[in-house]
Parts: structure tokens; C-alpha cells; sequence
């Protein structure tokens, strides 16, 4: 059904995009492209499709624990059947629309083509009445287990967003980068569609199309006016569980990967938080990187790209989801689209937990500012898993049989507790406050009220340091772990240490000593008997191209990058009365003001029935915000700073101090171990 379905639907759309064949080649003929194209790839396929042997009513008992888990506030889901159906009769459901482009046969009969822009097209008396949809989340559920949620505001544009539980956090050494690979051949050849089919289809109805890898989750999302979702989300399937994966187009987007790998290395944002992650999560889950790196490339063909979605793409492990859509016509086609379908039973997957290692890493690229980010995990780990299984075939080619020797010796330790963090844990939305209290931003601010100006660090930072070109709390989590950090944008010699004299004794002698270095009286050794040894690193590395008197305001300078990041941990563990209800309230409308737009509330309700298993309400959201307290804040924090700090610098990073002192620094301001 769904083969047939997706073939006559297009070809519906084809005939409507015939106007747009090259010149030279008729109408028929480039008909003919595209049907010779359908039929080789059903060939190409048979190998995969034969390998989908399991019926799909027994497909149904792979249905994820978080969705069947009676869990508190798990959504109870309407059970929709598969239903053989005749062709003929769903055709006539397929909606037809014309489709109005330069060149076609119904440009001349546009009913609007010769009314001024300054009248109306619409009859007001002529209008019908509309009734208010009912804005709650609805659920079903296919037979093979796909978890289908959807919410009608009524809109005329329809978001529609399949969304797939994995990502590189499930990679391997053997597949590493093949979730990036996926998301740059995504809306290519299927068996059903040529890429340039797909591509003529998606423009004649004016839609978009995207696809995004993470490190959990793979989304396909797509865009369209709401009478033609019927069209469109056959697509959609049709390339997620149909993909053909042509030789000539893994080639074209191998070329593709390396220009995005060059991109990448040259935005700092992007970069700042891929080596944040690889940091964070040393060589462990999270930890894997998010793209695809030059050596992973040797992975990127057919079978690599065929194989891991064998083993992840199952319907137990998708979620569809949509926005200004009716739900029960979602169902229909989304039943339409898998009942063909027979997913090969899927393996049992055993999730490797986070190991949290922090530490520092550092990229140096050309840039007139440093980028500095600190960050801490928020979420108990026990180091055990270190030496765990699930880490051992990593570690094994590396150390060989020393694994299995640290297997034997941890199974004598005694059990060691592990509390969850990350979205599931009963502190996100402390966490979610103290990032709203901290807040932060650019120091070029436009626009109206709400972007935070009476947040810490615009306040005490923002507002007093003018080298700081930006300066904000960032906190990500995921379904168990997740970091929260400061990240700066700075000159680069404000990120160097400056201490603070202990006596003013002890600071006269300092600049008598650089006064005698700067102005050539004395050796720059002499430094080493009047300051600690780690200023001397500073100054040290600072001599060789800064010989001047400006060392003098270099070592002196109290306010730097590193220090001001150290006093605002500090300052997380007190929160004055006013600022933590002004946080609250900023929290509440943020929310409220995001999950006004289609998309974001499309990818909310994907993520939190992947992460949880189900989805909070705006309205809960804000009730659990009310309950935090004061006291919850400190408590967050002085848990978060038991952790060892992840430390990522980038751009000149020719001034940012070592690890240690950097770590030195923290702990003297009370936070880290």
C-alpha cells in the first residue's frame, strides 16, 4: 500500500511538475526518468527489504519501556490498526491542487493574478464560521509500536516532525560520524522517489524539508499547507524507512562533509561546544563527536550507513509528531505509509550510561578574540563505569588484557550508588532557573524589553568589563547528564590570571620588580622570588611578544576573564529574594513565547516523549518553577561543583592560563574539587 500509494501520489505531483523538465527533453520522456528510476531501486532494495522478515503484528512487541512504562503522567495511547485498503479508494482521498509557477498550464486561470495588493481577496460577508480546535496533545499508537502525538491550533501551515531515538551517542569506533553521514543524505533517492523527483515535489507544493542529527535523537521535520499533508508525510516516511543511498550521491556528499567540517572549524560557537562535549564526556557516549571527522569518511558508504539503520531505525524507536494537523488523519496516513512496512526485529539495545571525566582542551584558530567556556556536570557519576563492559571493547585494542584485569578488580569493589541527571532528574528545573538568573548576552543589545538586562552577568560583567564582547550561562541536558557552564568572548590578553596583592608590601615589590623588567634594568628571572610560580608562566609566555610597559597592566589587572568567570560560580550559591522571582518570571514567558511557534512546540513534544517517555505542559512547567525554592538553588550548585571543571578555550588562546591554575583559581573562589 504505502509503495503504491507514495508512486501514485507522486506521480500526481510529477505531472503537475512536468512544466519543469530541461529543455530538450518532452514530457513523456522525463515521465519515463523517473519510473525507470522507482523500478531499479526497487531492485536495489530487495536485499534490505528481505531482510525485514518480521510481520508487523509481531513488530508490535518492540515498543520502548518509556512508552510502555505506567509511569506517573504517562500519556495513554488510542491503539490504531493496520488496515488493508483499496487503492483506488485511498486515491481519491489524495488531494488535488493546482499548482500555480511560470510556464504552467493554470497560470492563466489564477483567480487573483490582475487584483491590486492594496484590495482584499477575501469577502468578508461571504466567510464561514470556524470553531476554536481543542489545543491538547493527543496520542496513538501504530501496531509496530510507533508513537504518533499531535496538537491542532487551528493554523493554516502544518509541521510535521518523525523523530528517530538515536544518534552518536550510539556510534561505535566501526560507524563513527554515520549520524552525520544520515543527515546529509536525507530527502535523496528512495525506492519509490528520485532525488530529483523529491526535490520537484517538495517545490511545486511549497513545502520545506530538513533533517537534523543529535546526540540522542535524528529529526526529520517537514513544512507544508495543511490541506497538503496527505502529500507530503508519505514523503517523509517514505525517506526515513526507504532510503536508496546511490553510489553517486554518497560520493556527492562525501564532497559535501568536508566542506561542512571546514565551516564548522571556522564558526566558534559550533566548535566551542563540539569540544566542550568531547571534553565533558572523554571518549564515552556524549563524548562522541557530533560530526563527522575526515577519518570517519572511510565509513561512509552504503553498507555502514544501510547497517545502523537496520539496528536503530525500528518504529519502537520513532516518534511522529504534529502541529496544526488533525489527528486522526495524521493515523490514517501514517497507518497508510507503515503498513506495508515489516521492520527486522530490532536488537536490544543497551545504553551505555555518561562517564562525566572533564578536563581542558584548547584549538587555536585566527580570531581577534578568545573564547573561553567553563563548565560542570549536572548529574551524579560513579567513575566504576569506567571500567564497566560497555567501555571495555573500546579500551581492550588500546590496553589489551589490562581491561579485563581492571573488570576483575572493580567487580571486588563494593556497589557504588549512581543518581540520574539530565532531563529526568528532579533538579532540571533548578537548573533551568539558575541559568535564567545568571542569563547574559552581547554587549551590543537592539530591540525592546526581555532579552535578561537585569541578569547577573549583565549586570556584573557586561555592564563593567568593557573587553567583554559577550558573556552568557548556557546549560544543556539530555535524558541522563547534562552540563552548565559561562562561556565568555573576550580580548585575549584580559584572560590571563591577575592576582591581587596580599599586602601592599607584597604589591609594591611587584612592580618594582616589573618596572625593572619592563624598562630593561633587571631580568625577567628576578620575577620568580617575588611572584607565585604560575604568574611567572604568565608572564613568561607574555615577554616574548609583549616587552613593554603594558606587562606591567597585564599582571596587575584584577579584573580578567578567568577571575570574573570564578567569582560568578561563586555567586550562584546566593540569590537575593528580587532577582529569584524576577528568574521566574523571565523563565515562565520564555517559555510561553517560544512554544508560540509551530516548530519549537513540534520538536518539544518529539524530544520529551523520547527523553521521558511524556510531555510536560507549559502550565506544569510553570507550577514546578513556582515550587523551587532558594534553597534549591544553592543545593544545585554546591552538587554541581563537586565535579572536576571542563575547560575549552578557542580562537587566540595565546594568554588563557593552564588547566591546573585555571582549576587553582575556581577552588579558590570555593567551587570545584
Amino acid at each position: 500500500m504505502s509503495s503504491r500509494l507514495l508512486c501514485s501520489a507522486a506521480a500526481r505531483l510529477g505531472a503537475r511538475a512536468s512544466a519543469a523538465a530541461p529543455s530538450g527533453i518532452s514530457q513523456s520522456s522525463f515521465s519515463k526518468v523517473f519510473t525507470s528510476h522507482s523500478l531499479a531501486s526497487q531492485g536495489i532494495h530487495a536485499t534490505l527489504t528481505a531482510r525485514r522478515c518480521l510481520a508487523v503484528a509481531s513488530a508490535g512487541a518492540s515498543v520502548p519501556a518509556a512508552a510502555a512504562a505506567a509511569t506517573t503522567g504517562a500519556p495513554q495511547y488510542r491503539r490504531v490498526p493496520f488496515v488493508k485498503e483499496d487503492l483506488t479508494a485511498v486515491m481519491r482521498e489524495v488531494p488535488d491542487f493546482k499548482y500555480y509557477y511560470i510556464g504552467s498550464e493554470n497560470a492563466s486561470s489564477y483567480p487573483y493574478k490582475n487584483v491590486p495588493l492594496d484590495q482584499p481577496i477575501l469577502d468578508a460577508a461571504n466567510l464561514g464560521s470556524a470553531t476554536l480546535p481543542k489545543a491538547d496533545v493527543e496520542y496513538s499508537m501504530l501496531e509496530n509500536g510507533l508513537r504518533i502525538a499531535s496538537v491542532d491550533r487551528g493554523g493554516l501551515v502544518s509541521s510535521l516532525g518523525l523523530f528517530v531515538n538515536t544518534g552518536s551517542r550510539w556510534e561505535d569506533v566501526t560507524n563513527f560520524g554515520v549520524s552525520h553521514m544520515l543527515q546529509t543524505m536525507a530527502f535523496h533517492s528512495t525506492a519509490h522517489l528520485s532525488f530529483l523527483r523529491t526535490v520537484k515535489s517538495i517545490e511545486v507544493m511549497g513545502a520545506s524539508a530538513a533533517c537534523a542529527a543529535g546526540r540522542e535523537h535524528i529529526m526529520y521535520t517537514a513544512e507544508c499547507q495543511r490541506e497538503q499533508m496527505p502529500l507530503l508525510l508519505p514523503m517523509l516516511t517514505g525517506n526515513v524507512l526507504f532510503p536508496r543511498l546511490l553510489p553517486w550521491e554518497l560520493k556527492a556528499n562525501h564532497d559535501k562533509l568536508l566542506h561542512m567540517k571546514h565551516r564548522i572549524e571556522r564558526t566558534p560557537d559550533q566548535m566551542v561546544s563540539e569540544l566542550l562535549h568531547t571534553t565533558a564526556w572523554h571518549n564515552n557516549t556524549l563524548g562522541h563527536k557530533l560530526y563527522a571527522a575526515e577519518k570517519s569518511l572511510q565509513h561512509f558508504n552504503a553498507d555502514t550507513i544501510r547497517s545502523f539503520i537496520l539496528d536503530h531505525f525500528s518504529p519502537g524507536n520513532m516518534v511522529c509528531v504534529g502541529v496544526n494537523v488533525a489527528h486522526d488523519d495524521l493515523c490514517k496516513w501514517l497507518m497508510r505509509s507503515f503498513v506495508d512496512y515489516n521492520a527486522v526485529p530490532p536488537k536490544e539495545r543497551k545504553a551505555a550510561k555518561p562517564v562525566y571525566t572533564g578536563g581542558d582542551a584548547r584549538m587555536e584558530a585566527v580570531s581577534p578574540h578568545a573564547h573561553i567556556a567553563i563548565a560542570f556536570e549536572t548529574g551524579w557519576t560513579d567513575f566504576g563505569l569506567l571500567l564497566s563492559e560497555s567501555h571495555a571493547a573500546l579500551c581492550r585494542s588500546c590496553y589489551g588484557h589490562i581491561v579485563v584485569l581492571l573488570l576483575e578488580f572493580a567487580a571486588m569493589l563494593p556497589p557504588r550508588s549512581v543518581c540520574s541527571g539530565g532531563w529526568n532528574s528532579g533538579d532540571l528545573v533548578a537548573y533551568s532557573l539558575l541559568q535564567t538568573l545568571v542569563g547574559g548576552g552581547g554587549a551590543f543589545s537592539t530591540g525592546g524589553p526581555g532579552k535578561g538586562m537585569y541578569t547577573r552577568l549583565y549586570l556584573d560583567v557586561l555592564n563593567k568589563h568593557e573587553w567583554v564582547e559577550s558573556a552568557m550561562a548556557f546549560n544543556t541536558q539530555y535524558s541522563d547528564s547534562g552540563i552548565f557552564g559561562l562561556y565568555m568572548l573576550a580580548a585575549p590578553d584580559k584572560v590571563a590570571f591577575a592576582l591581587t596583592a596580599s599586602s601592599a608590601a607584597d604589591a609594591f615589590l611587584w612592580k618594582a620588580e616589573l618596572d625593572a623588567v619592563c624598562e630593561g634594568r633587571g631580568p625577567a628571572i628576578a620575577i620568580i622570588g617575588v611572584l607565585p610560580c604560575f604568574v611567572f608562566h604568565v608572564c613568561h609566555r607574555v615577554l616574548g611578544r609583549c616587552f613593554s610597559a603594558d606587562l606591567r597592566w597585564l599582571v596587575l589587572q584584577v579584573a580578567t576573564a578567568v577571575k570574573v568567570l570564578a567569582e560568578q560560580f561563586a555567586k550562584m550559591r546566593r540569590v537575593s529574594a528580587e532577582e529569584f522571582n524576577r528568574a521566574k518570571n523571565s523563565l515562565k514567558s520564555s517559555i510561553h513565547m517560544n512554544l508560540e511557534c509551530r516548530g519549537i512546540v513540534m520538536e518539544d513534544i518529539g524530544r520529551q516523549l523520547l527523553m521521558s517517555g511524556r510531555v510536560i505542559s507549559p502550565q506544569e512547567f510553570c507550577k514546578a518553577i513556582d515550587n523551587v525554592k532558594e534553597a534549591d538553588i544553592k543545593r544545585v550548585a554546591d552538587k554541581m561543583f563537586s565535579k572536576p571543571p571542563t575547560v575549552v578555550a578557542y580562537g587566540d588562546i595565546s594568554c588563557v592560563p593552564h588547566y591546573e591554575e585555571i582549576r587553582a583559581a575556581l577552588q579558590a573562589a570555593g567551587v570545584g574539587n
